[in-house]
């Protein structure tokens, strides 16, 4: 509880204290209510989430703040995983079933209303599609396509980068960014996505996961791809 934390704690107003929007929708943070518990004690019965599938304050927040769409798949692939990982199986087919109509639902809602251009959206599922993969969803060719798209696109952008040796006589002597963009703006004002360097390695997660299933669609090549990462 947000009552009793400790002296000198930031008492948190957004998504993370999971408790604060519970009189308004029930259970509104349980993915991320069943990562902490079983993180924290191992012991996924303590919060049971059904399905762990999109509920109301999910839908009003996207409306409100877009990003908050990332946090949510997350958690809930989070939940997916701790499940699989401590055995909790029968929680974990759930909210895997749960996942699956997630981002199916993710892929094709009505998209009005919601402040992100479709570039971004289709990057940012691209990324929520491949995690879901780590823990066990079977992408479809159409999805397999989209991650491949996304990927594609940001190995080619950030090969143009020309600072990642800040101290290659190369580069100006200059403010240089933190990371590179994900993204740009053509001449005709279309913006155009791709993934953020952050989530780059999220193939490797994929190749070497142990809860891949066989029956999807592999986006990358994963033998190749472990073998250039010299990965068993």
């Amino acid at each position: 509880s947000q009552a009793d934390h400790p002296p000198g704690m930031r008492r948190s107003t957004d998504l993370d204290n999971f408790v604060d929007f519970e009189g308004l929708w029930p259970g509104p943070e349980c993915n991320a209510m069943r990562c902490a518990d079983l993180i924290a004690f191992g012991d996924g019965a303590r919060t049971a989430c059904p399905s762990g599938a999109p509920n109301d304050l999910e839908r009003f927040s996207l409306r409100n703040n877009y990003p908050n769409i990332n946090f949510f798949r997350a958690f809930h692939a989070g939940a997916v995983f701790l499940s699989l990982a401590l055995g909790e199986h029968l929680g974990a087919d759930a909210l895997l079933h749960g996942l699956v109509e997630r981002l199916e639902g993710d892929r094709t809602m009505d998209r009005d209303g919601i402040a992100a251009a479709p570039d971004r959206w289709d990057a940012d599922l691209a990324l929520g599609l491949l995690t879901g993969a780590v823990v066990g969803v079977p992408l479809t060719a159409v999805e397999a396509r989209l991650v491949a798209t996304y990927y594609g696109r940001a190995l080619d952008a950030y090969a143009r980068w020309t600072a990642w040796d800040p101290w290659d006589p190369a580069v100006p002597d200059e403010a240089l960014a933190y990371a590179p963009d994900r993204g740009s703006t053509g001449d005709d004002g279309t913006a155009r996505y791709w993934i953020p360097i952050e989530a780059l390695a999220t193939p490797l997660e994929y190749c070497a996961s142990p809860f891949r299933n066989p029956s999807g669609i592999a986006p990358f090549d994963c033998d190749a791809l472990l073998a250039g990462a010299r990965m068993p």
